[in-house]
């Protein structure tokens, strides 16, 4: 998805790509930018899913070892387009909280949530 992100005074266009895909009970999220990927797990909580992040400190060996090196130094952007495009497509109406380890996606107070967990006692 092509898409225009402003750094300072000077607009660029930067052209990425986030792809989920299912396994078992997560799975994985892709970013894609120009011809860079970076692989993020992803599983189901109690209350929604996470989506888990290297943390700040290891951000850059991170995008190294996947052949991102046009990533390092942009986690804030990379993770900000995540939380936003995961939201897009798979968790309109969840409520969205990033921290060091991972983003967050909670339906907890969705009325489907609370009947899930009424029949299941999750």
């Amino acid at each position: 998805m092509p898409s225009a992100d402003v750094y300072g005074d000077e607009e660029r266009d930067v052209n990425y790509e986030v792809t989920i895909v299912r396994e078992g009970r997560g799975g994985w999220v892709y970013y894609r930018e120009d011809e860079a990927t970076l692989p993020f797990d992803w599983d189901i909580t109690s209350d929604g899913f996470e989506v888990y992040l290297p943390p700040s400190a290891e951000w850059d060996d991170f995008c190294k070892q996947n052949n991102a090196t046009q990533c390092v130094d942009k986690r804030h952007q990379i993770v900000e387009r995540l939380a936003e495009e995961v939201r897009r497509k798979k968790a309109k109406k969840a409520k969205v909280t990033i921290d060091d380890r991972g983003i967050s996606f909670s339906f907890e107070g969705d009325w489907l949530h609370s009947l899930v967990s009424w029949i299941f006692g999750v």
